[in-house]
């Protein structure tokens, strides 16, 4: 069965921007599962999916993608800080 893995984030030096980068094994998931969810993810949070994938892959299981969702932050004590983009 093919090794099936998610991502964490990093900061890159370089760009000064978010990077994702770890294999994190899922129990019980193989690769055509996480790709399915993967999937299922971009269209459920993205308005538009055909501006968000930029490569597609499916034997491969590789989606590439750009976009951003907004995010409301809530900070220790509470309150709601500005909506933020993620």
């Amino acid at each position: 069965m093919p090794v099936a893995h998610a991502q964490t984030t990093h900061p890159d030096s370089l760009a000064h921007a978010a990077a994702y980068q770890q294999v994190v094994p899922v129990p019980g998931a193989s690769a055509d599962d996480l790709y399915a969810r993967v999937r299922e993810w971009v269209a459920l949070t993205f308005d538009d999916v055909h501006q968000v994938v930029q490569f597609d892959a499916p034997a491969r299981h590789l989606l590439i993608g750009s976009g951003f969702t907004r995010g409301t932050v809530r900070r220790a004590n509470g309150k709601v800080a500005k909506t933020m983009l993620f």
